[in-house]
């Protein structure tokens, strides 16, 4: 009788524990899980979760940019052939639904932009012929900028949504897997010394951790943006700044511009977010200038550069970064066919001159700021005779 209450003193210790050690492994799994299907309960996240999510993230992030190779920016081996023909491996079809003469809704009421799409599709994309012909200016203002004048030129794209969150999008048909944007960077790598970046698989990686693109927005958020400025700060040559380093917390946003352009452009949404990140706190910040295609920047970072960031929108997530990490910054709209001798004055000066467009403005926005930028440096080339 004694033995028999003693085995059922041990089945039952054996399933307390039982029990125990599966709620743990559970709580486990939530904390550290951010993906967009997470419910957002609060305003913030939590910091022991927040926490978690960062050590997960910089196990891969330092992986990813540290061992990149930066005179050919190669892209990981092992994310290639992860994430290899994703748009033609969709398992679901997601019908193509217009909520607004320009708005797609996707997945789970993902929006995108319909001006995307080709790109998306590879419906526009390039000839080697047409690529030669298209980058001829990019050499010939890369010798100007950087053999003649020692100053560094630096091209960056940066990828629509589309191309970072494929999973949402409508199953429309693509024509050709290889976006034409990295038919042009590998043509420049292969044959050229011009820096063309594209942090496609940097912001690829990120998502598995933090949403890197607004829901419905088509824009980066304040994660993306940082993650295309570590690009940046690993091709300039400086430290690089961890994101477990930082304090961030998590906020709702309930409207977005692809939210405007819809049918319904009132309407306000309560599960998309952006992320407050403390970066650089400790360095003071001056606004020079405040326009809208100009803005300018001093502060006590310490890296003594004079930058010249010369972009489309996606360039404004991005000032709160740059402008802590170094000392001289300045911001403006790109594809102007003129600027003031104000801005032109800051070109000149500049040590580092980055170029950017997002995708679908690849083709249109960098000819005639390049052209600006070519007749610049001429002119200055024939002057210094």
């Amino acid at each position: 009788m004694l033995s028999m209450k003693k085995n059922s003193y041990i089945i039952i210790l054996i399933l307390v524990l039982f029990i125990v050690y599966n709620y743990n492994n559970i709580a486990s799994s939530v904390d550290i899980t951010m993906s967009d299907n997470t419910d957002i309960v609060e305003h913030s996240i939590a910091t022991e979760e927040i926490e978690n999510t960062l050590i997960a993230y910089e196990s891969i992030a330092t992986k990813s940019i540290a061992t990149r190779s930066v005179a050919t920016q190669s892209i990981p081996t092992e994310s290639v052939s992860k994430r290899k023909n994703v748009k033609q491996e969709k398992k679901e079809f997601i019908p193509v639904k217009y909520v607004g003469e320009k708005v797609i809704e996707g997945k789970d009421g993902w929006l995108f932009f319909d001006e995307n799409i080709k790109e998306y599709t590879g419906e526009s994309t390039i000839t080697e012929k047409e690529i030669k012909k298209h980058t001829e200016k990019f050499i010939k203002l890369k010798k100007l900028v950087e053999d003649t004048f020692n100053k560094k030129l630096i091209f960056i794209v940066f990828p629509e949504k589309e191309e970072v969150y494929s999973e949402y999008v409508p199953s429309f048909n693509i024509v050709e897997e290889e976006e034409r944007v990295l038919k042009i960077k590998k043509y420049l790598e292969e044959n050229t010394d011009v820096c063309f970046l594209y942090p496609k698989e940097e912001l690829i990686n990120a998502k598995d951790y933090f949403r890197v693109y607004y829901k419905y927005d088509n824009h980066y958020n304040k994660i993306g943006a940082f993650i295309g400025n570590e690009v940046l700060k690993k091709e300039i040559g400086i430290e690089e700044t961890k994101l477990s380093d930082m304090v961030i917390t998590r906020k709702k946003i309930d409207t977005g511009n692809l939210i405007l352009l819809s049918y319904n452009k009132d309407e306000k949404k309560d599960d998309d977010f952006d992320y407050d990140i403390e970066y650089k706190k400790n360095i003071n910040v001056a606004q020079m200038r405040d326009k809208e295609e100009y803005q300018k920047y001093l502060s006590t970072a310490e890296h003594k550069k004079r930058i010249v960031f010369i972009g489309d929108s996606f360039r404004f997530n991005l000032i709160e970064f740059m402008q802590r990490d170094y000392n001289d910054t300045t911001f403006m709209f790109i594809g102007q066919k003129t600027y003031s001798d104000e801005q032109l004055n800051d070109i000149l000066n500049a040590d580092v001159i980055i170029l950017e467009a997002v995708e679908r403005f690849e083709k249109t926005t960098y000819e005639p700021t390049v052209d600006v930028l070519l007749d610049l440096f001429t002119k200055l080339k024939m002057n210094t005779k």
